[in-house]
């Protein structure tokens, strides 16, 4: 039986550091300056990514606490 709690822990580090990610794209995009937008679409794809895989993370987690919680609650 796989216990929920390191599961729930690690979601929660997905969803603060996509948290993260998301601040630094929005600090960013405040502080381009006008010659700087070629820059600012690299750093945006490449958040855009990372973030993406953070996600997929996450749900991966999630669907793991789903099946714990359904053996555990059996």
């Amino acid at each position: 039986m796989e216990s929920i709690q390191p599961i729930a822990d690690l979601i929660d580090q997905h969803l603060a550091e996509m948290d993260g990610l998301v601040t630094a794209l929005i600090f960013i995009s405040e502080n381009v300056e006008d010659h700087q937008h070629e820059l600012m679409r690299h750093a945006t794809v490449s958040l855009a990514y990372i973030v993406h895989d953070k996600i997929k993370a996450a749900n991966r987690q999630m669907s793991r606490l789903i099946r714990a919680a359904n053996q555990n609650a059996a």
